[in-house]
């Protein structure tokens, strides 16, 4: 795969806005993550409630709130009163979210989003829980997002970090990232590599899970094409054939084939970090 990528004298433009959305949502609901994350998160939030008549939640890279609606209708449902605050650079995701809270109108939460990156966030009350999910390989330098973070949290605060392994899915979608860096990306084994490094107190444990990308093989099926976009963060349809061909043949090879369906391992690590 590497060879015919290297090989193509087209560059790897990064998704736009509106179509990283979309390819996000479609990507998001073919993984059984989704589920195992909010639930973690639930509990996260239930091991901080103690003593709080009022939590703080910051949510880095939200999106369009696929798992933070979930997670807020379970705050409201439970009687939880939270102040969630938001920061996203996609104003595209940050107007869907919004259209999202607004329908659920949940008791007790308050929603504070702002289209900004984590270093743009104004200084404030610190947070008994912040989140970052798969956010780390989007920013520049994420020591310093994660060191910004962690000198966020109020005393006793949690900070939980869901970052991707260096898996098959990951090396494949790597290839094709490094069109616009000349750094590598955070995986999760860098992240705990510097998180021991820095002395951090964290706990890791790893959820498993499985993409369906049955659709990626299917070029009629306009999910599918989100999905492969979302794999490699670029538009598919605008790739060399040769290296569409080679890049579903890597993702094929690493799926299994069940029930009708292609499933491709989507493991991610969960990183809680203590402040104290």
């Amino acid at each position: 795969m590497a060879a015919a990528c290297e090989s193509s004298s087209r560059s790897y433009s990064p998704l736009p806005n509106e179509q990283f959305d979309a390819a996000h949502e479609a990507y998001e609901r073919s993984s059984s993550q989704q589920k195992e994350i909010v639930g973690d998160l639930r509990r996260l939030v239930a091991g901080v409630r103690s003593g709080n008549e009022q939590i703080r939640m910051l949510s880095v890279g939200p999106g369009r709130g696929m798992l933070d609606l979930p997670l807020i209708r379970s705050l409201a449902g439970a009687g939880v009163t939270a102040q969630y605050v938001g920061v996203d650079p996609n104003p595209v995701a940050c107007r869907r979210f919004l259209e999202g809270f607004e329908v659920l109108d949940p008791d007790g939460v308050s929603l504070d989003l702002r289209q900004c990156g984590v270093d743009d966030l104004p200084p404030g009350p610190s947070f008994d829980l912040i989140h970052a999910v798969h956010s780390l390989y989007y920013v520049d330098d994420p020591a310093a997002t994660v060191d910004c973070l962690f000198g966020r949290l109020a005393a006793r605060g949690r900070l939980v970090l869901y970052q991707a392994p260096h898996g098959a899915l990951n090396a494949l979608a790597e290839l094709f990232w490094r069109g616009d860096r000349d750094k590598s990306i955070w995986f999760s084994d860098r992240l705990e590599s510097w998180l021991i490094e820095t002395g951090r107190v964290f706990e890791k444990r790893r959820i498993s899970a499985s993409l369906d990308v049955t659709g990626a093989f299917d070029r009629e099926d306009p999910r599918g094409r989100l999905i492969l976009d979302f794999i490699l963060q670029t538009k598919s349809c605008d790739l060399d054939a040769p290296v569409r061909a080679e890049a579903l043949e890597c993702l094929r090879a690493m799926s299994r084939y069940d029930g009708g369906r292609w499933l491709a391992p989507h493991p991610v690590d969960s990183f809680v970090v203590f402040s104290g």
